[in-house]
């Protein structure tokens, strides 16, 4: 089972940073999940929310902000951190928020074009592009990425299936919530027809090693989560 760190490592942190990616790595994790904006000049960062700062320091939009002036780690930046591992890319393109753009993908396609051009240089990334987002997707599918629909919590596992299956995705991240607690069989059966379609089911995001050794027995491709060297150590025991 896959052991992922949740943007990066969440524990020690800092959040979607190299040290964070470092820090999931020597835990022992596969590789990481992290979150991809694009900013004003174009450039892909990595940053969950829309804005940067706090009540204490300047409010800045990522999207309305050149990335000199964000100092945000890079996705090139956090790729080459992976060092071989396994990296989940979420592509950010959610309707509430400043830099949605619809079907326009701007993002996918700039995230896409990134990855195409570390391969033409000889990186040998181990990436999969998620989102919750539909025409992501598309575009990174088309781009020939493997892709991963991301559900929202309480979507089943079913559900999933029949979204990611008309996409043609290949992995289905859904919500640790699709897998009822205390229904074991019913948790396990669901993974059964997720691996039935073929599909590989990673399950998000994980916070006590109770989550992970439940997960584990049912099945589970993978775990993101927040402690990956935590995971690991439970798992191992």
């Amino acid at each position: 089972m896959l052991v992922l760190g949740h943007r990066g490592s969440r524990v020690p942190g800092p959040e979607n940073t190299p040290q964070a990616a470092r820090a999931a790595l020597e835990g022992g994790a596969d590789g990481f999940e992290l979150d991809v904006r694009r900013s004003r000049d174009l450039q892909l960062v990595c940053v969950h929310d829309p804005f940067t700062g706090s009540d204490h320091g300047p409010r800045q939009t990522v999207v309305e902000t050149d990335a000199a002036q964000l100092g945000l780690p890079g996705i090139a930046e956090m790729l080459d951190a992976a060092d071989g591992g396994r990296v989940v890319l979420e592509v950010k393109n959610n309707r509430r928020q400043p830099d949605y753009d619809g079907r326009r993908a701007t993002t996918a396609r700039l995230l896409a074009a990134l990855l195409d051009e570390r391969r033409s240089a000889g990186a040998t990334d181990d990436v999969v592009v998620s989102s919750f987002d539909h025409i992501a997707l598309v575009v990174a599918r088309a781009a020939g990425e493997r892709t991963a629909l991301l559900t929202v919590p309480g979507i089943p596992v079913t559900t999933g299936l029949r979204l990611l299956l008309r996409g043609g995705h290949a992995e289905l991240h859904a919500h640790v919530s699709a897998l009822p607690k205390g229904m074991p069989r019913r948790a396990a059966a669901a993974v059964a027809r997720a691996h039935d379609a073929g599909i590989s089911l990673i399950v998000w995001t994980v916070t006590s090693t109770t989550h992970d050794l439940r997960l584990r027995d049912v099945g589970v491709d993978g775990l993101i989560c927040d402690d990956p060297a935590d995971v690991v150590r439970a798992l191992s025991r």
